[in-house]
């Protein structure tokens, strides 16, 4: 106890030093923390399971003589029936599931419709993905016709401390009637899945085929879940399931699949740029933490001169190498406890941000776990930022008590400073390359002009309305002209397999189907022949025609004609040629046909005049006067656009605040290293000033002794960001030109910043009068 009352003690002494080793450590400690929560929250994707290490999904994988296609997540419908049957051996269960019923007229109570995601399953739906069931029989209820259950969650939502059973819902625009016959627990957030309501799969087969394949030779429109048994050998597995999957859907006209069992948080780690932005904030909380760790010490370091005294005095009452030790070790334990307030401070008051973080995802995580990651911050930062000054000053003789001492050995301070400064320079050079290619890809031609158009969709499609909006937007004096397609070029589109004259494969392509003036209207440029206007005619992409290896001159004069999927009729005959255009900058321009439709489909593109923003307010009013009791969407496409970009936009947010964060943490301990540094060759200045140095090459003796730490640090924190970034760059499909000029002028300015600030700190010792450092003790 006499160790924290004496480190009590010096902390309450020592008023200002604490309050800029609190706030500094505080700031670090805030950015850790959120960091390393986010990156908890995601690592633990789909683990909210019972023992989920034996739950998998099946993913399937399409290939074709010249092109095999990224595997899927969806697989074929009678899959998981055949599992059970002919797997009994290997896996415990099988569940097949559909997942795609949300909102816009899929369930309603009482008249009103329920914005809930749902999904339909079979009977074993609960027993093989492992969620627990809180009322009703799932092996029963769930093989009949015309029943749901639902999660807790929705309970409490729309039944609070009521009973759900028994209830009636609903579902597909009122065409079903749907009882509410059970309820389960609701998943964790962190779930990619996450349904409220389970219908059963009799339900949807009701609707018929052409609502949902459900064959062997239909779509890939399921999802199939299976649990394996203890000690099953996945090899094996996937050599069986394939087994049932060419037994089932041999190879036809030059078109094949694969199945394989992936674990359930598979998914989580399949795309690149999750990857990446795991390894990105990892690197960044760590580096953000050891660097407040650091400052912390350095600061610690840097106050050896002012109390070797006080330890010289303890060891002269008795104080052993470990009394010291552990009396440090006591203040350091204080003063990050005190540096928590300034944690939860700085995270209240910062709340807003955070929330905004990849979908509040530090807010979702449950407080269990941001406290043990809290504690195994606070840990780490009592073992390292307490031994380095414990170790130092516990090493100091008992005759510094009789005499002035002066550290002649500075070595610590400067590798401790040499990390602050790499760590700002990493940091510094992360936030501009974002910054820059944020702005790039925010600005760059699309291929499509985005700036003028909106669009508009009603929430669930009904083609008479949607003549009625055709007709009413064309009519307005602040409307150029209107168009629909099937799909949007900001949303993407589906595909299907692209079939010769001959019946075979030869690649998967997104396609659309338009109206006669979608290519002018969304200032898309024709680079040969026409749009199509007639059943049957389709104009493709540059990309499209590498994907068949001929030659854009040429391709017109052959007259070629494709068949889209596997409806033989659906056959179109080129006519035209546009230019590739950019649908999304995460991901390579793919190839794309659009034929003509002559019935109006979803999407509706309205391009205004200016000034876009108002006319987009009288084009609001006017639809909602017309369909007051309709539930639509009317957006920008460059508020979708941005949307798009805002996961960069979100990165960028973050790396600023971590800028300020630690650049803050950086001149503090920068003051303090020049604080003692020049304290400690004060006699050594006042000589050269008396012997005719003069106050500004004093001023460039400290500053470039300064220099040869910072420009190798700068120099090793720019390198180590231009590779880190890399990463993060490849996961788009542009990047920002001259990136290496962004990393040279980065490390300039942390280096100019560094000599300013060193020159401020050390001019007005300079200039002081030298006698005043001559004089004894």
């Amino acid at each position: 106890m006499k160790q924290v009352y004496y480190a009590w003690r010096t902390i309450v002494n020592a008023r200002s030093t604490t309050f800029i080793k609190v706030l500094s450590l505080g700031a670090g400690l805030m950015v850790a923390i959120v960091l390393l929560t986010i990156i908890s929250y995601y690592t633990g994707m789909d683990t909210g399971y019972r023992d989920y290490r034996k739950l998998y999904m099946v993913w399937t994988q399409p290939k074709m003589e010249n092109e095999n296609r990224e595997p899927s997540s969806m697989s074929f419908g009678p899959f998981s029936q055949h599992i059970n049957e002919e797997l009994s051996d290997l896996v415990e269960s099988s569940t097949v599931v559909t997942n795609f019923y949300s909102g816009g007229g899929y369930f309603k109570m009482d008249g009103q419709e329920v914005n809930s995601m749902g999904v339909a399953a079979d009977s074993l739906f609960f027993k093989t993905m492992g969620i627990e069931v809180l009322k009703g029989n799932p092996s029963v209820e769930l093989a009949r016709p015309g029943t749901a259950f639902v999660s807790s969650n929705f309970v409490k939502e729309n039944f609070p401390g009521g009973d759900p059973i028994g209830k009636h819902m609903r579902f597909f625009f009122d065409s079903e009637d749907v009882e509410i016959v059970g309820v389960y627990k609701s998943l964790p957030p962190n779930t990619s899945s996450r349904p409220d309501i389970v219908l059963s799969m009799p339900t949807v087969y009701k609707l018929g085929n052409n609502y949902v394949g459900h064959g062997w030779n239909d779509y890939l429109a399921w999802q199939t879940f299976l649990r394996v048994k203890k000690g099953t050998d996945i090899e094996v597995l996937n050599k069986k399931l394939n087994n049932i999957l060419q037994k089932n859907r041999p190879e036809a006209d030059g078109l094949s699949y694969e199945a394989m069992a992936r674990p359930i948080n598979y998914g989580v780690f399949e795309y690149e740029y999750t990857r990446n932005m795991i390894v990105i904030l990892l690197s960044t909380a760590l580096i953000v933490l050891f660097i407040a760790i650091l400052n912390y010490a350095l600061l610690s370091v840097s106050s050896l001169s002012k109390r070797a005294k006080m330890i010289g005095v303890h060891k002269c009452n008795g104080a052993g190498k470990g009394t010291i030790f552990s009396m440090f070790i006591a203040e350091t334990t204080l003063i990050v406890l005190m540096s928590l307030v300034v944690t939860v401070a700085t995270a209240a008051l910062f709340k807003p941000m955070i929330a905004e973080l990849y979908n509040d995802s530090f807010g979702k995580t449950p407080l269990l776990d941001k406290i043990i990651i809290a504690l195994v911050v606070i840990a780490v930062t009592i073992i390292v930022g307490g031994v380095i000054p414990a170790h130092i000053f516990a090493k100091i003789p008992v005759a510094n008590v009789f005499r002035r001492f002066r550290e002649r050995n500075s070595l610590w301070k400067r590798i401790l400073l040499f990390i602050e400064f790499a760590g700002v320079a990493f940091v510094m050079a992360w936030l501009v390359i974002i910054t820059a290619q944020y702005i790039y890809i925010s600005n760059k031609d699309r291929g499509w002009n985005i700036h003028d158009k909106a669009l508009f969709m009603f929430s669930r499609y009904e083609p008479g309305k949607m003549d009625g909006i055709i007709n009413l937007t064309r009519n307005m004096p602040y409307i150029e002209e209107t168009a629909y397609s099937a799909f949007t070029p900001v949303w993407g589109h589906v595909g299907e397999d692209i079939y010769n004259d001959e019946g075979n494969a030869m690649f998967y392509s997104p396609y659309d189907e338009i109206s006669e003036n979608y290519i002018d209207v969304m200032g898309m440029t024709l680079l040969q022949g026409r749009a199509p206007k007639n059943v049957g005619e389709a104009v493709v992409n540059q990309t499209f025609i590498k994907k068949m290896n001929l030659r854009e001159e040429n391709l017109l004069d052959k007259n070629p004609n494709l068949t889209v999927g596997t409806d033989r009729h659906n056959r179109q005959r080129i006519v035209g040629i546009i230019k590739d255009y950019q649908q999304s900058f995460n991901e390579e321009i793919k190839p794309l046909i659009m034929y003509y439709d002559p019935e109006i489909v979803p999407y509706i593109s309205i391009k205004l005049k200016e000034p876009f923003n108002a006319n987009f307010n009288k084009l609001e009013a006017e639809i909602k006067n017309h369909y007051p009791e309709s539930e639509y969407n009317l957006v920008s496409y460059k508020s979708i656009a941005d949307e798009q970009n805002s996961n960069t936009k979100i990165i960028q947010r973050i790396f600023l605040s971590v800028a300020v964060i630690i650049a803050l943490i950086a001149f503090v301990g920068l003051t303090g290293f020049l604080r003692d540094e020049m304290q400690r060759r004060s006699k050594e200045i006042a000589i050269r000033k008396i012997s005719g140095a003069s106050s500004l090459l004093i001023v460039k003796m400290i500053t470039s002794g300064m220099l040869w730490i910072a420009v190798p640090a700068v120099v090793l924190g720019t390198v180590a960001a231009f590779l880190i970034s890399g990463m993060w760059l490849d996961s788009f499909s542009v990047k920002v030109p001259y990136l290496t000029l962004y990393y040279v002028i980065s490390a300039i300015v942390v280096l100019t910043l560094i000599v300013v600030c060193a020159v401020a700190m050390t001019r007005h010792k300079a200039c002081e009068n030298p006698s005043s450092n001559l004089k004894s003790e």
